[in-house]
């Protein structure tokens, strides 16, 4: 009987033990089971799973360091969400934290760059768009393109080098048939001239960078690139250029407008009768001019266009002696008056001299001496070049017109109209030698006429 009692000690320690053993070991096989669930949530990138899982185990294994690495990939998926989402600051905020985990260092030094840039590219963006309401174009456009697709920076680039253009190749004064008309430095124009309707229209107009003037219109092309226009008479031909926009220079002719547009292309409007209009197919130009019945144009590649009255011929003698037309960078037309014979082309070079083509009989196109020229004009019987020194040449056939005009100094712009040239002088005053019946040569009146220091960027290849 005693030994039976012995016995029953060891018989309850031994089943104590392996109850414990048992249960140890189920323990241990569900800690396994759910770290191993919890890894594979982690390698399955159910993180949130992961840490729920392995909060509930303890310290077994290497729980607490799976938590941090699971920790580290929500935070880090979370800096990559605000990344894609555009939320840079939190997102360096939390890759800072996250210190060496992953790439997080190297992605939070490049978001620091990009937000270094962002910020250098606002303020730039910021005076790129006060240069260019303050018509500082060229410094505009250097800013804008730097920014390269920074916010709409080619957009305000485009309209930069419209703007340019305009400038470029504005004529602030013009010599037409019988008046002349020249725009002030405020945008108004002011004329000269008898027997034209519209001349109180005219002085209506406001914020005009070029005008021309010739046959039957004047036409003005505003610094928002549309234009306006104005007729002699109203028995000429109706026009109606209230559609047009993205202009960046316009041309009159005798009964018929000429514009360009920022895109390179023309368009036209008028008396086509011997197809002076029929320039819808011209593209990559960027200066044009307007004869009594004749349109040039000047393409980017430095090839000449004529449409209307001779132009086969005119581009035949062109292409006769085309290693003399290269590396033009303005087009001017000449002729007209009623006489066709007298047609013409004159074109000005990038190292100062001039090519001219055409009618000849009163020496319009003599001017192969010519150089160190800054502008060039043809007008009906004669042509004009301007030199950098201010004086004017001229192939005017009267003795008496050449050496006035030869006597003029500080001239910054020319015009040649019919039997007269207008200049402009520094100082914004107007001369004129010439014709002058109809009053067309009244211009001593005239001051604060517009001058263009973007003209020089003409001979700018780089601009």
């Amino acid at each position: 009987m005693s030994n039976k009692k012995k016995r029953y000690p060891l018989i309850f320690l031994f089943l104590f033990v392996t109850a414990f053993l048992v249960s140890a070991l189920i323990n241990r096989a569900q800690l396994t089971r759910i770290y191993e669930d919890a890894k594979l949530d982690l390698e399955t990138h159910n993180y949130s799973e992961a840490i729920e899982k392995l909060n509930g185990i303890g310290d077994f294994r290497d729980a607490y360091a799976l938590i941090d690495e699971a920790e580290n990939n929500v935070m880090y998926d979370e800096a990559n969400k605000a990344l894609e989402n555009g939320d840079y600051d939190n997102a360096l905020e939390i890759f800072s934290a996250l210190g060496a985990f992953k790439d997080s260092s190297e992605i939070a030094s490049n978001i620091h760059n990009y937000l270094t840039e962002q910020e250098n590219n606002k303020n730039k963006y910021e005076v790129a768009i006060e240069l260019q309401n303050k018509g500082q174009y060229c410094d505009a456009l250097l800013l804008f393109n730097e920014l390269g697709d920074y916010e709409d920076s080619q957009i305000l680039a485009d309209e930069c080098r419209a703007s340019l253009q305009r400038l470029i190749y504005s004529d602030t004064i013009s010599a037409g048939i019988r008046y002349s008309a020249g725009v002030t430095a405020d945008g108004n124009v002011v004329f000269s001239g008898i027997n034209f309707e519209d001349e109180m229209v005219i002085g209506t107009w406001d914020g005009i960078v070029s005008i021309s003037s010739n046959g039957s219109f004047i036409i003005g092309l505003k610094n928002d690139g549309t234009v306006v226009t104005a007729q002699r008479s109203s028995y000429d031909y109706r026009i109606d250029a209230s559609e047009w926009h993205d202009i960046v220079a316009v041309a009159s002719g005798e009964h018929y407008i000429v514009g360009l547009r920022a895109d390179g292309t023309v368009t036209a409007q008028g008396h086509n009768g011997d197809g002076q209009i029929d320039i819808d197919d011209w593209d990559n130009i960027i200066a044009i001019d307007a004869g009594w019945r004749h349109t040039v144009g000047l393409d980017s590649y430095g090839n000449v266009h004529v449409a209307g009255y001779a132009s086969e011929n005119l581009l035949g003698y062109i292409e006769d002696e085309k290693e003399l037309w290269t590396d033009l960078v303005n087009i001017s037309a000449g002729g007209g008056g009623g006489d066709y014979l007298r047609t013409f082309v004159v074109g000005l070079k990038a190292d100062g001299t001039a090519v001219a083509v055409g009618a000849n009989e009163q020496g319009q196109c003599n001017i192969d001496e010519w150089s160190d020229l800054i502008a060039i004009s043809a007008g009906d019987y004669h042509t004009v070049g301007l030199k950098s020194d201010g004086t004017v040449l001229t192939t005017d056939p009267d003795p008496s017109i050449q050496a006035e005009i030869s006597s003029w100094q500080d001239i910054v712009a020319i015009s040649a109209g019919y039997g007269y040239t207008l200049g402009l002088k520094l100082d914004g005053t107007v001369v004129a030698a010439g014709f002058g019946a109809d009053g067309q040569s009244n211009v001593d009146g005239w001051s604060n006429i517009a001058t263009r220091k973007e003209w020089s960027l003409l001979f700018d290849t780089e601009s």
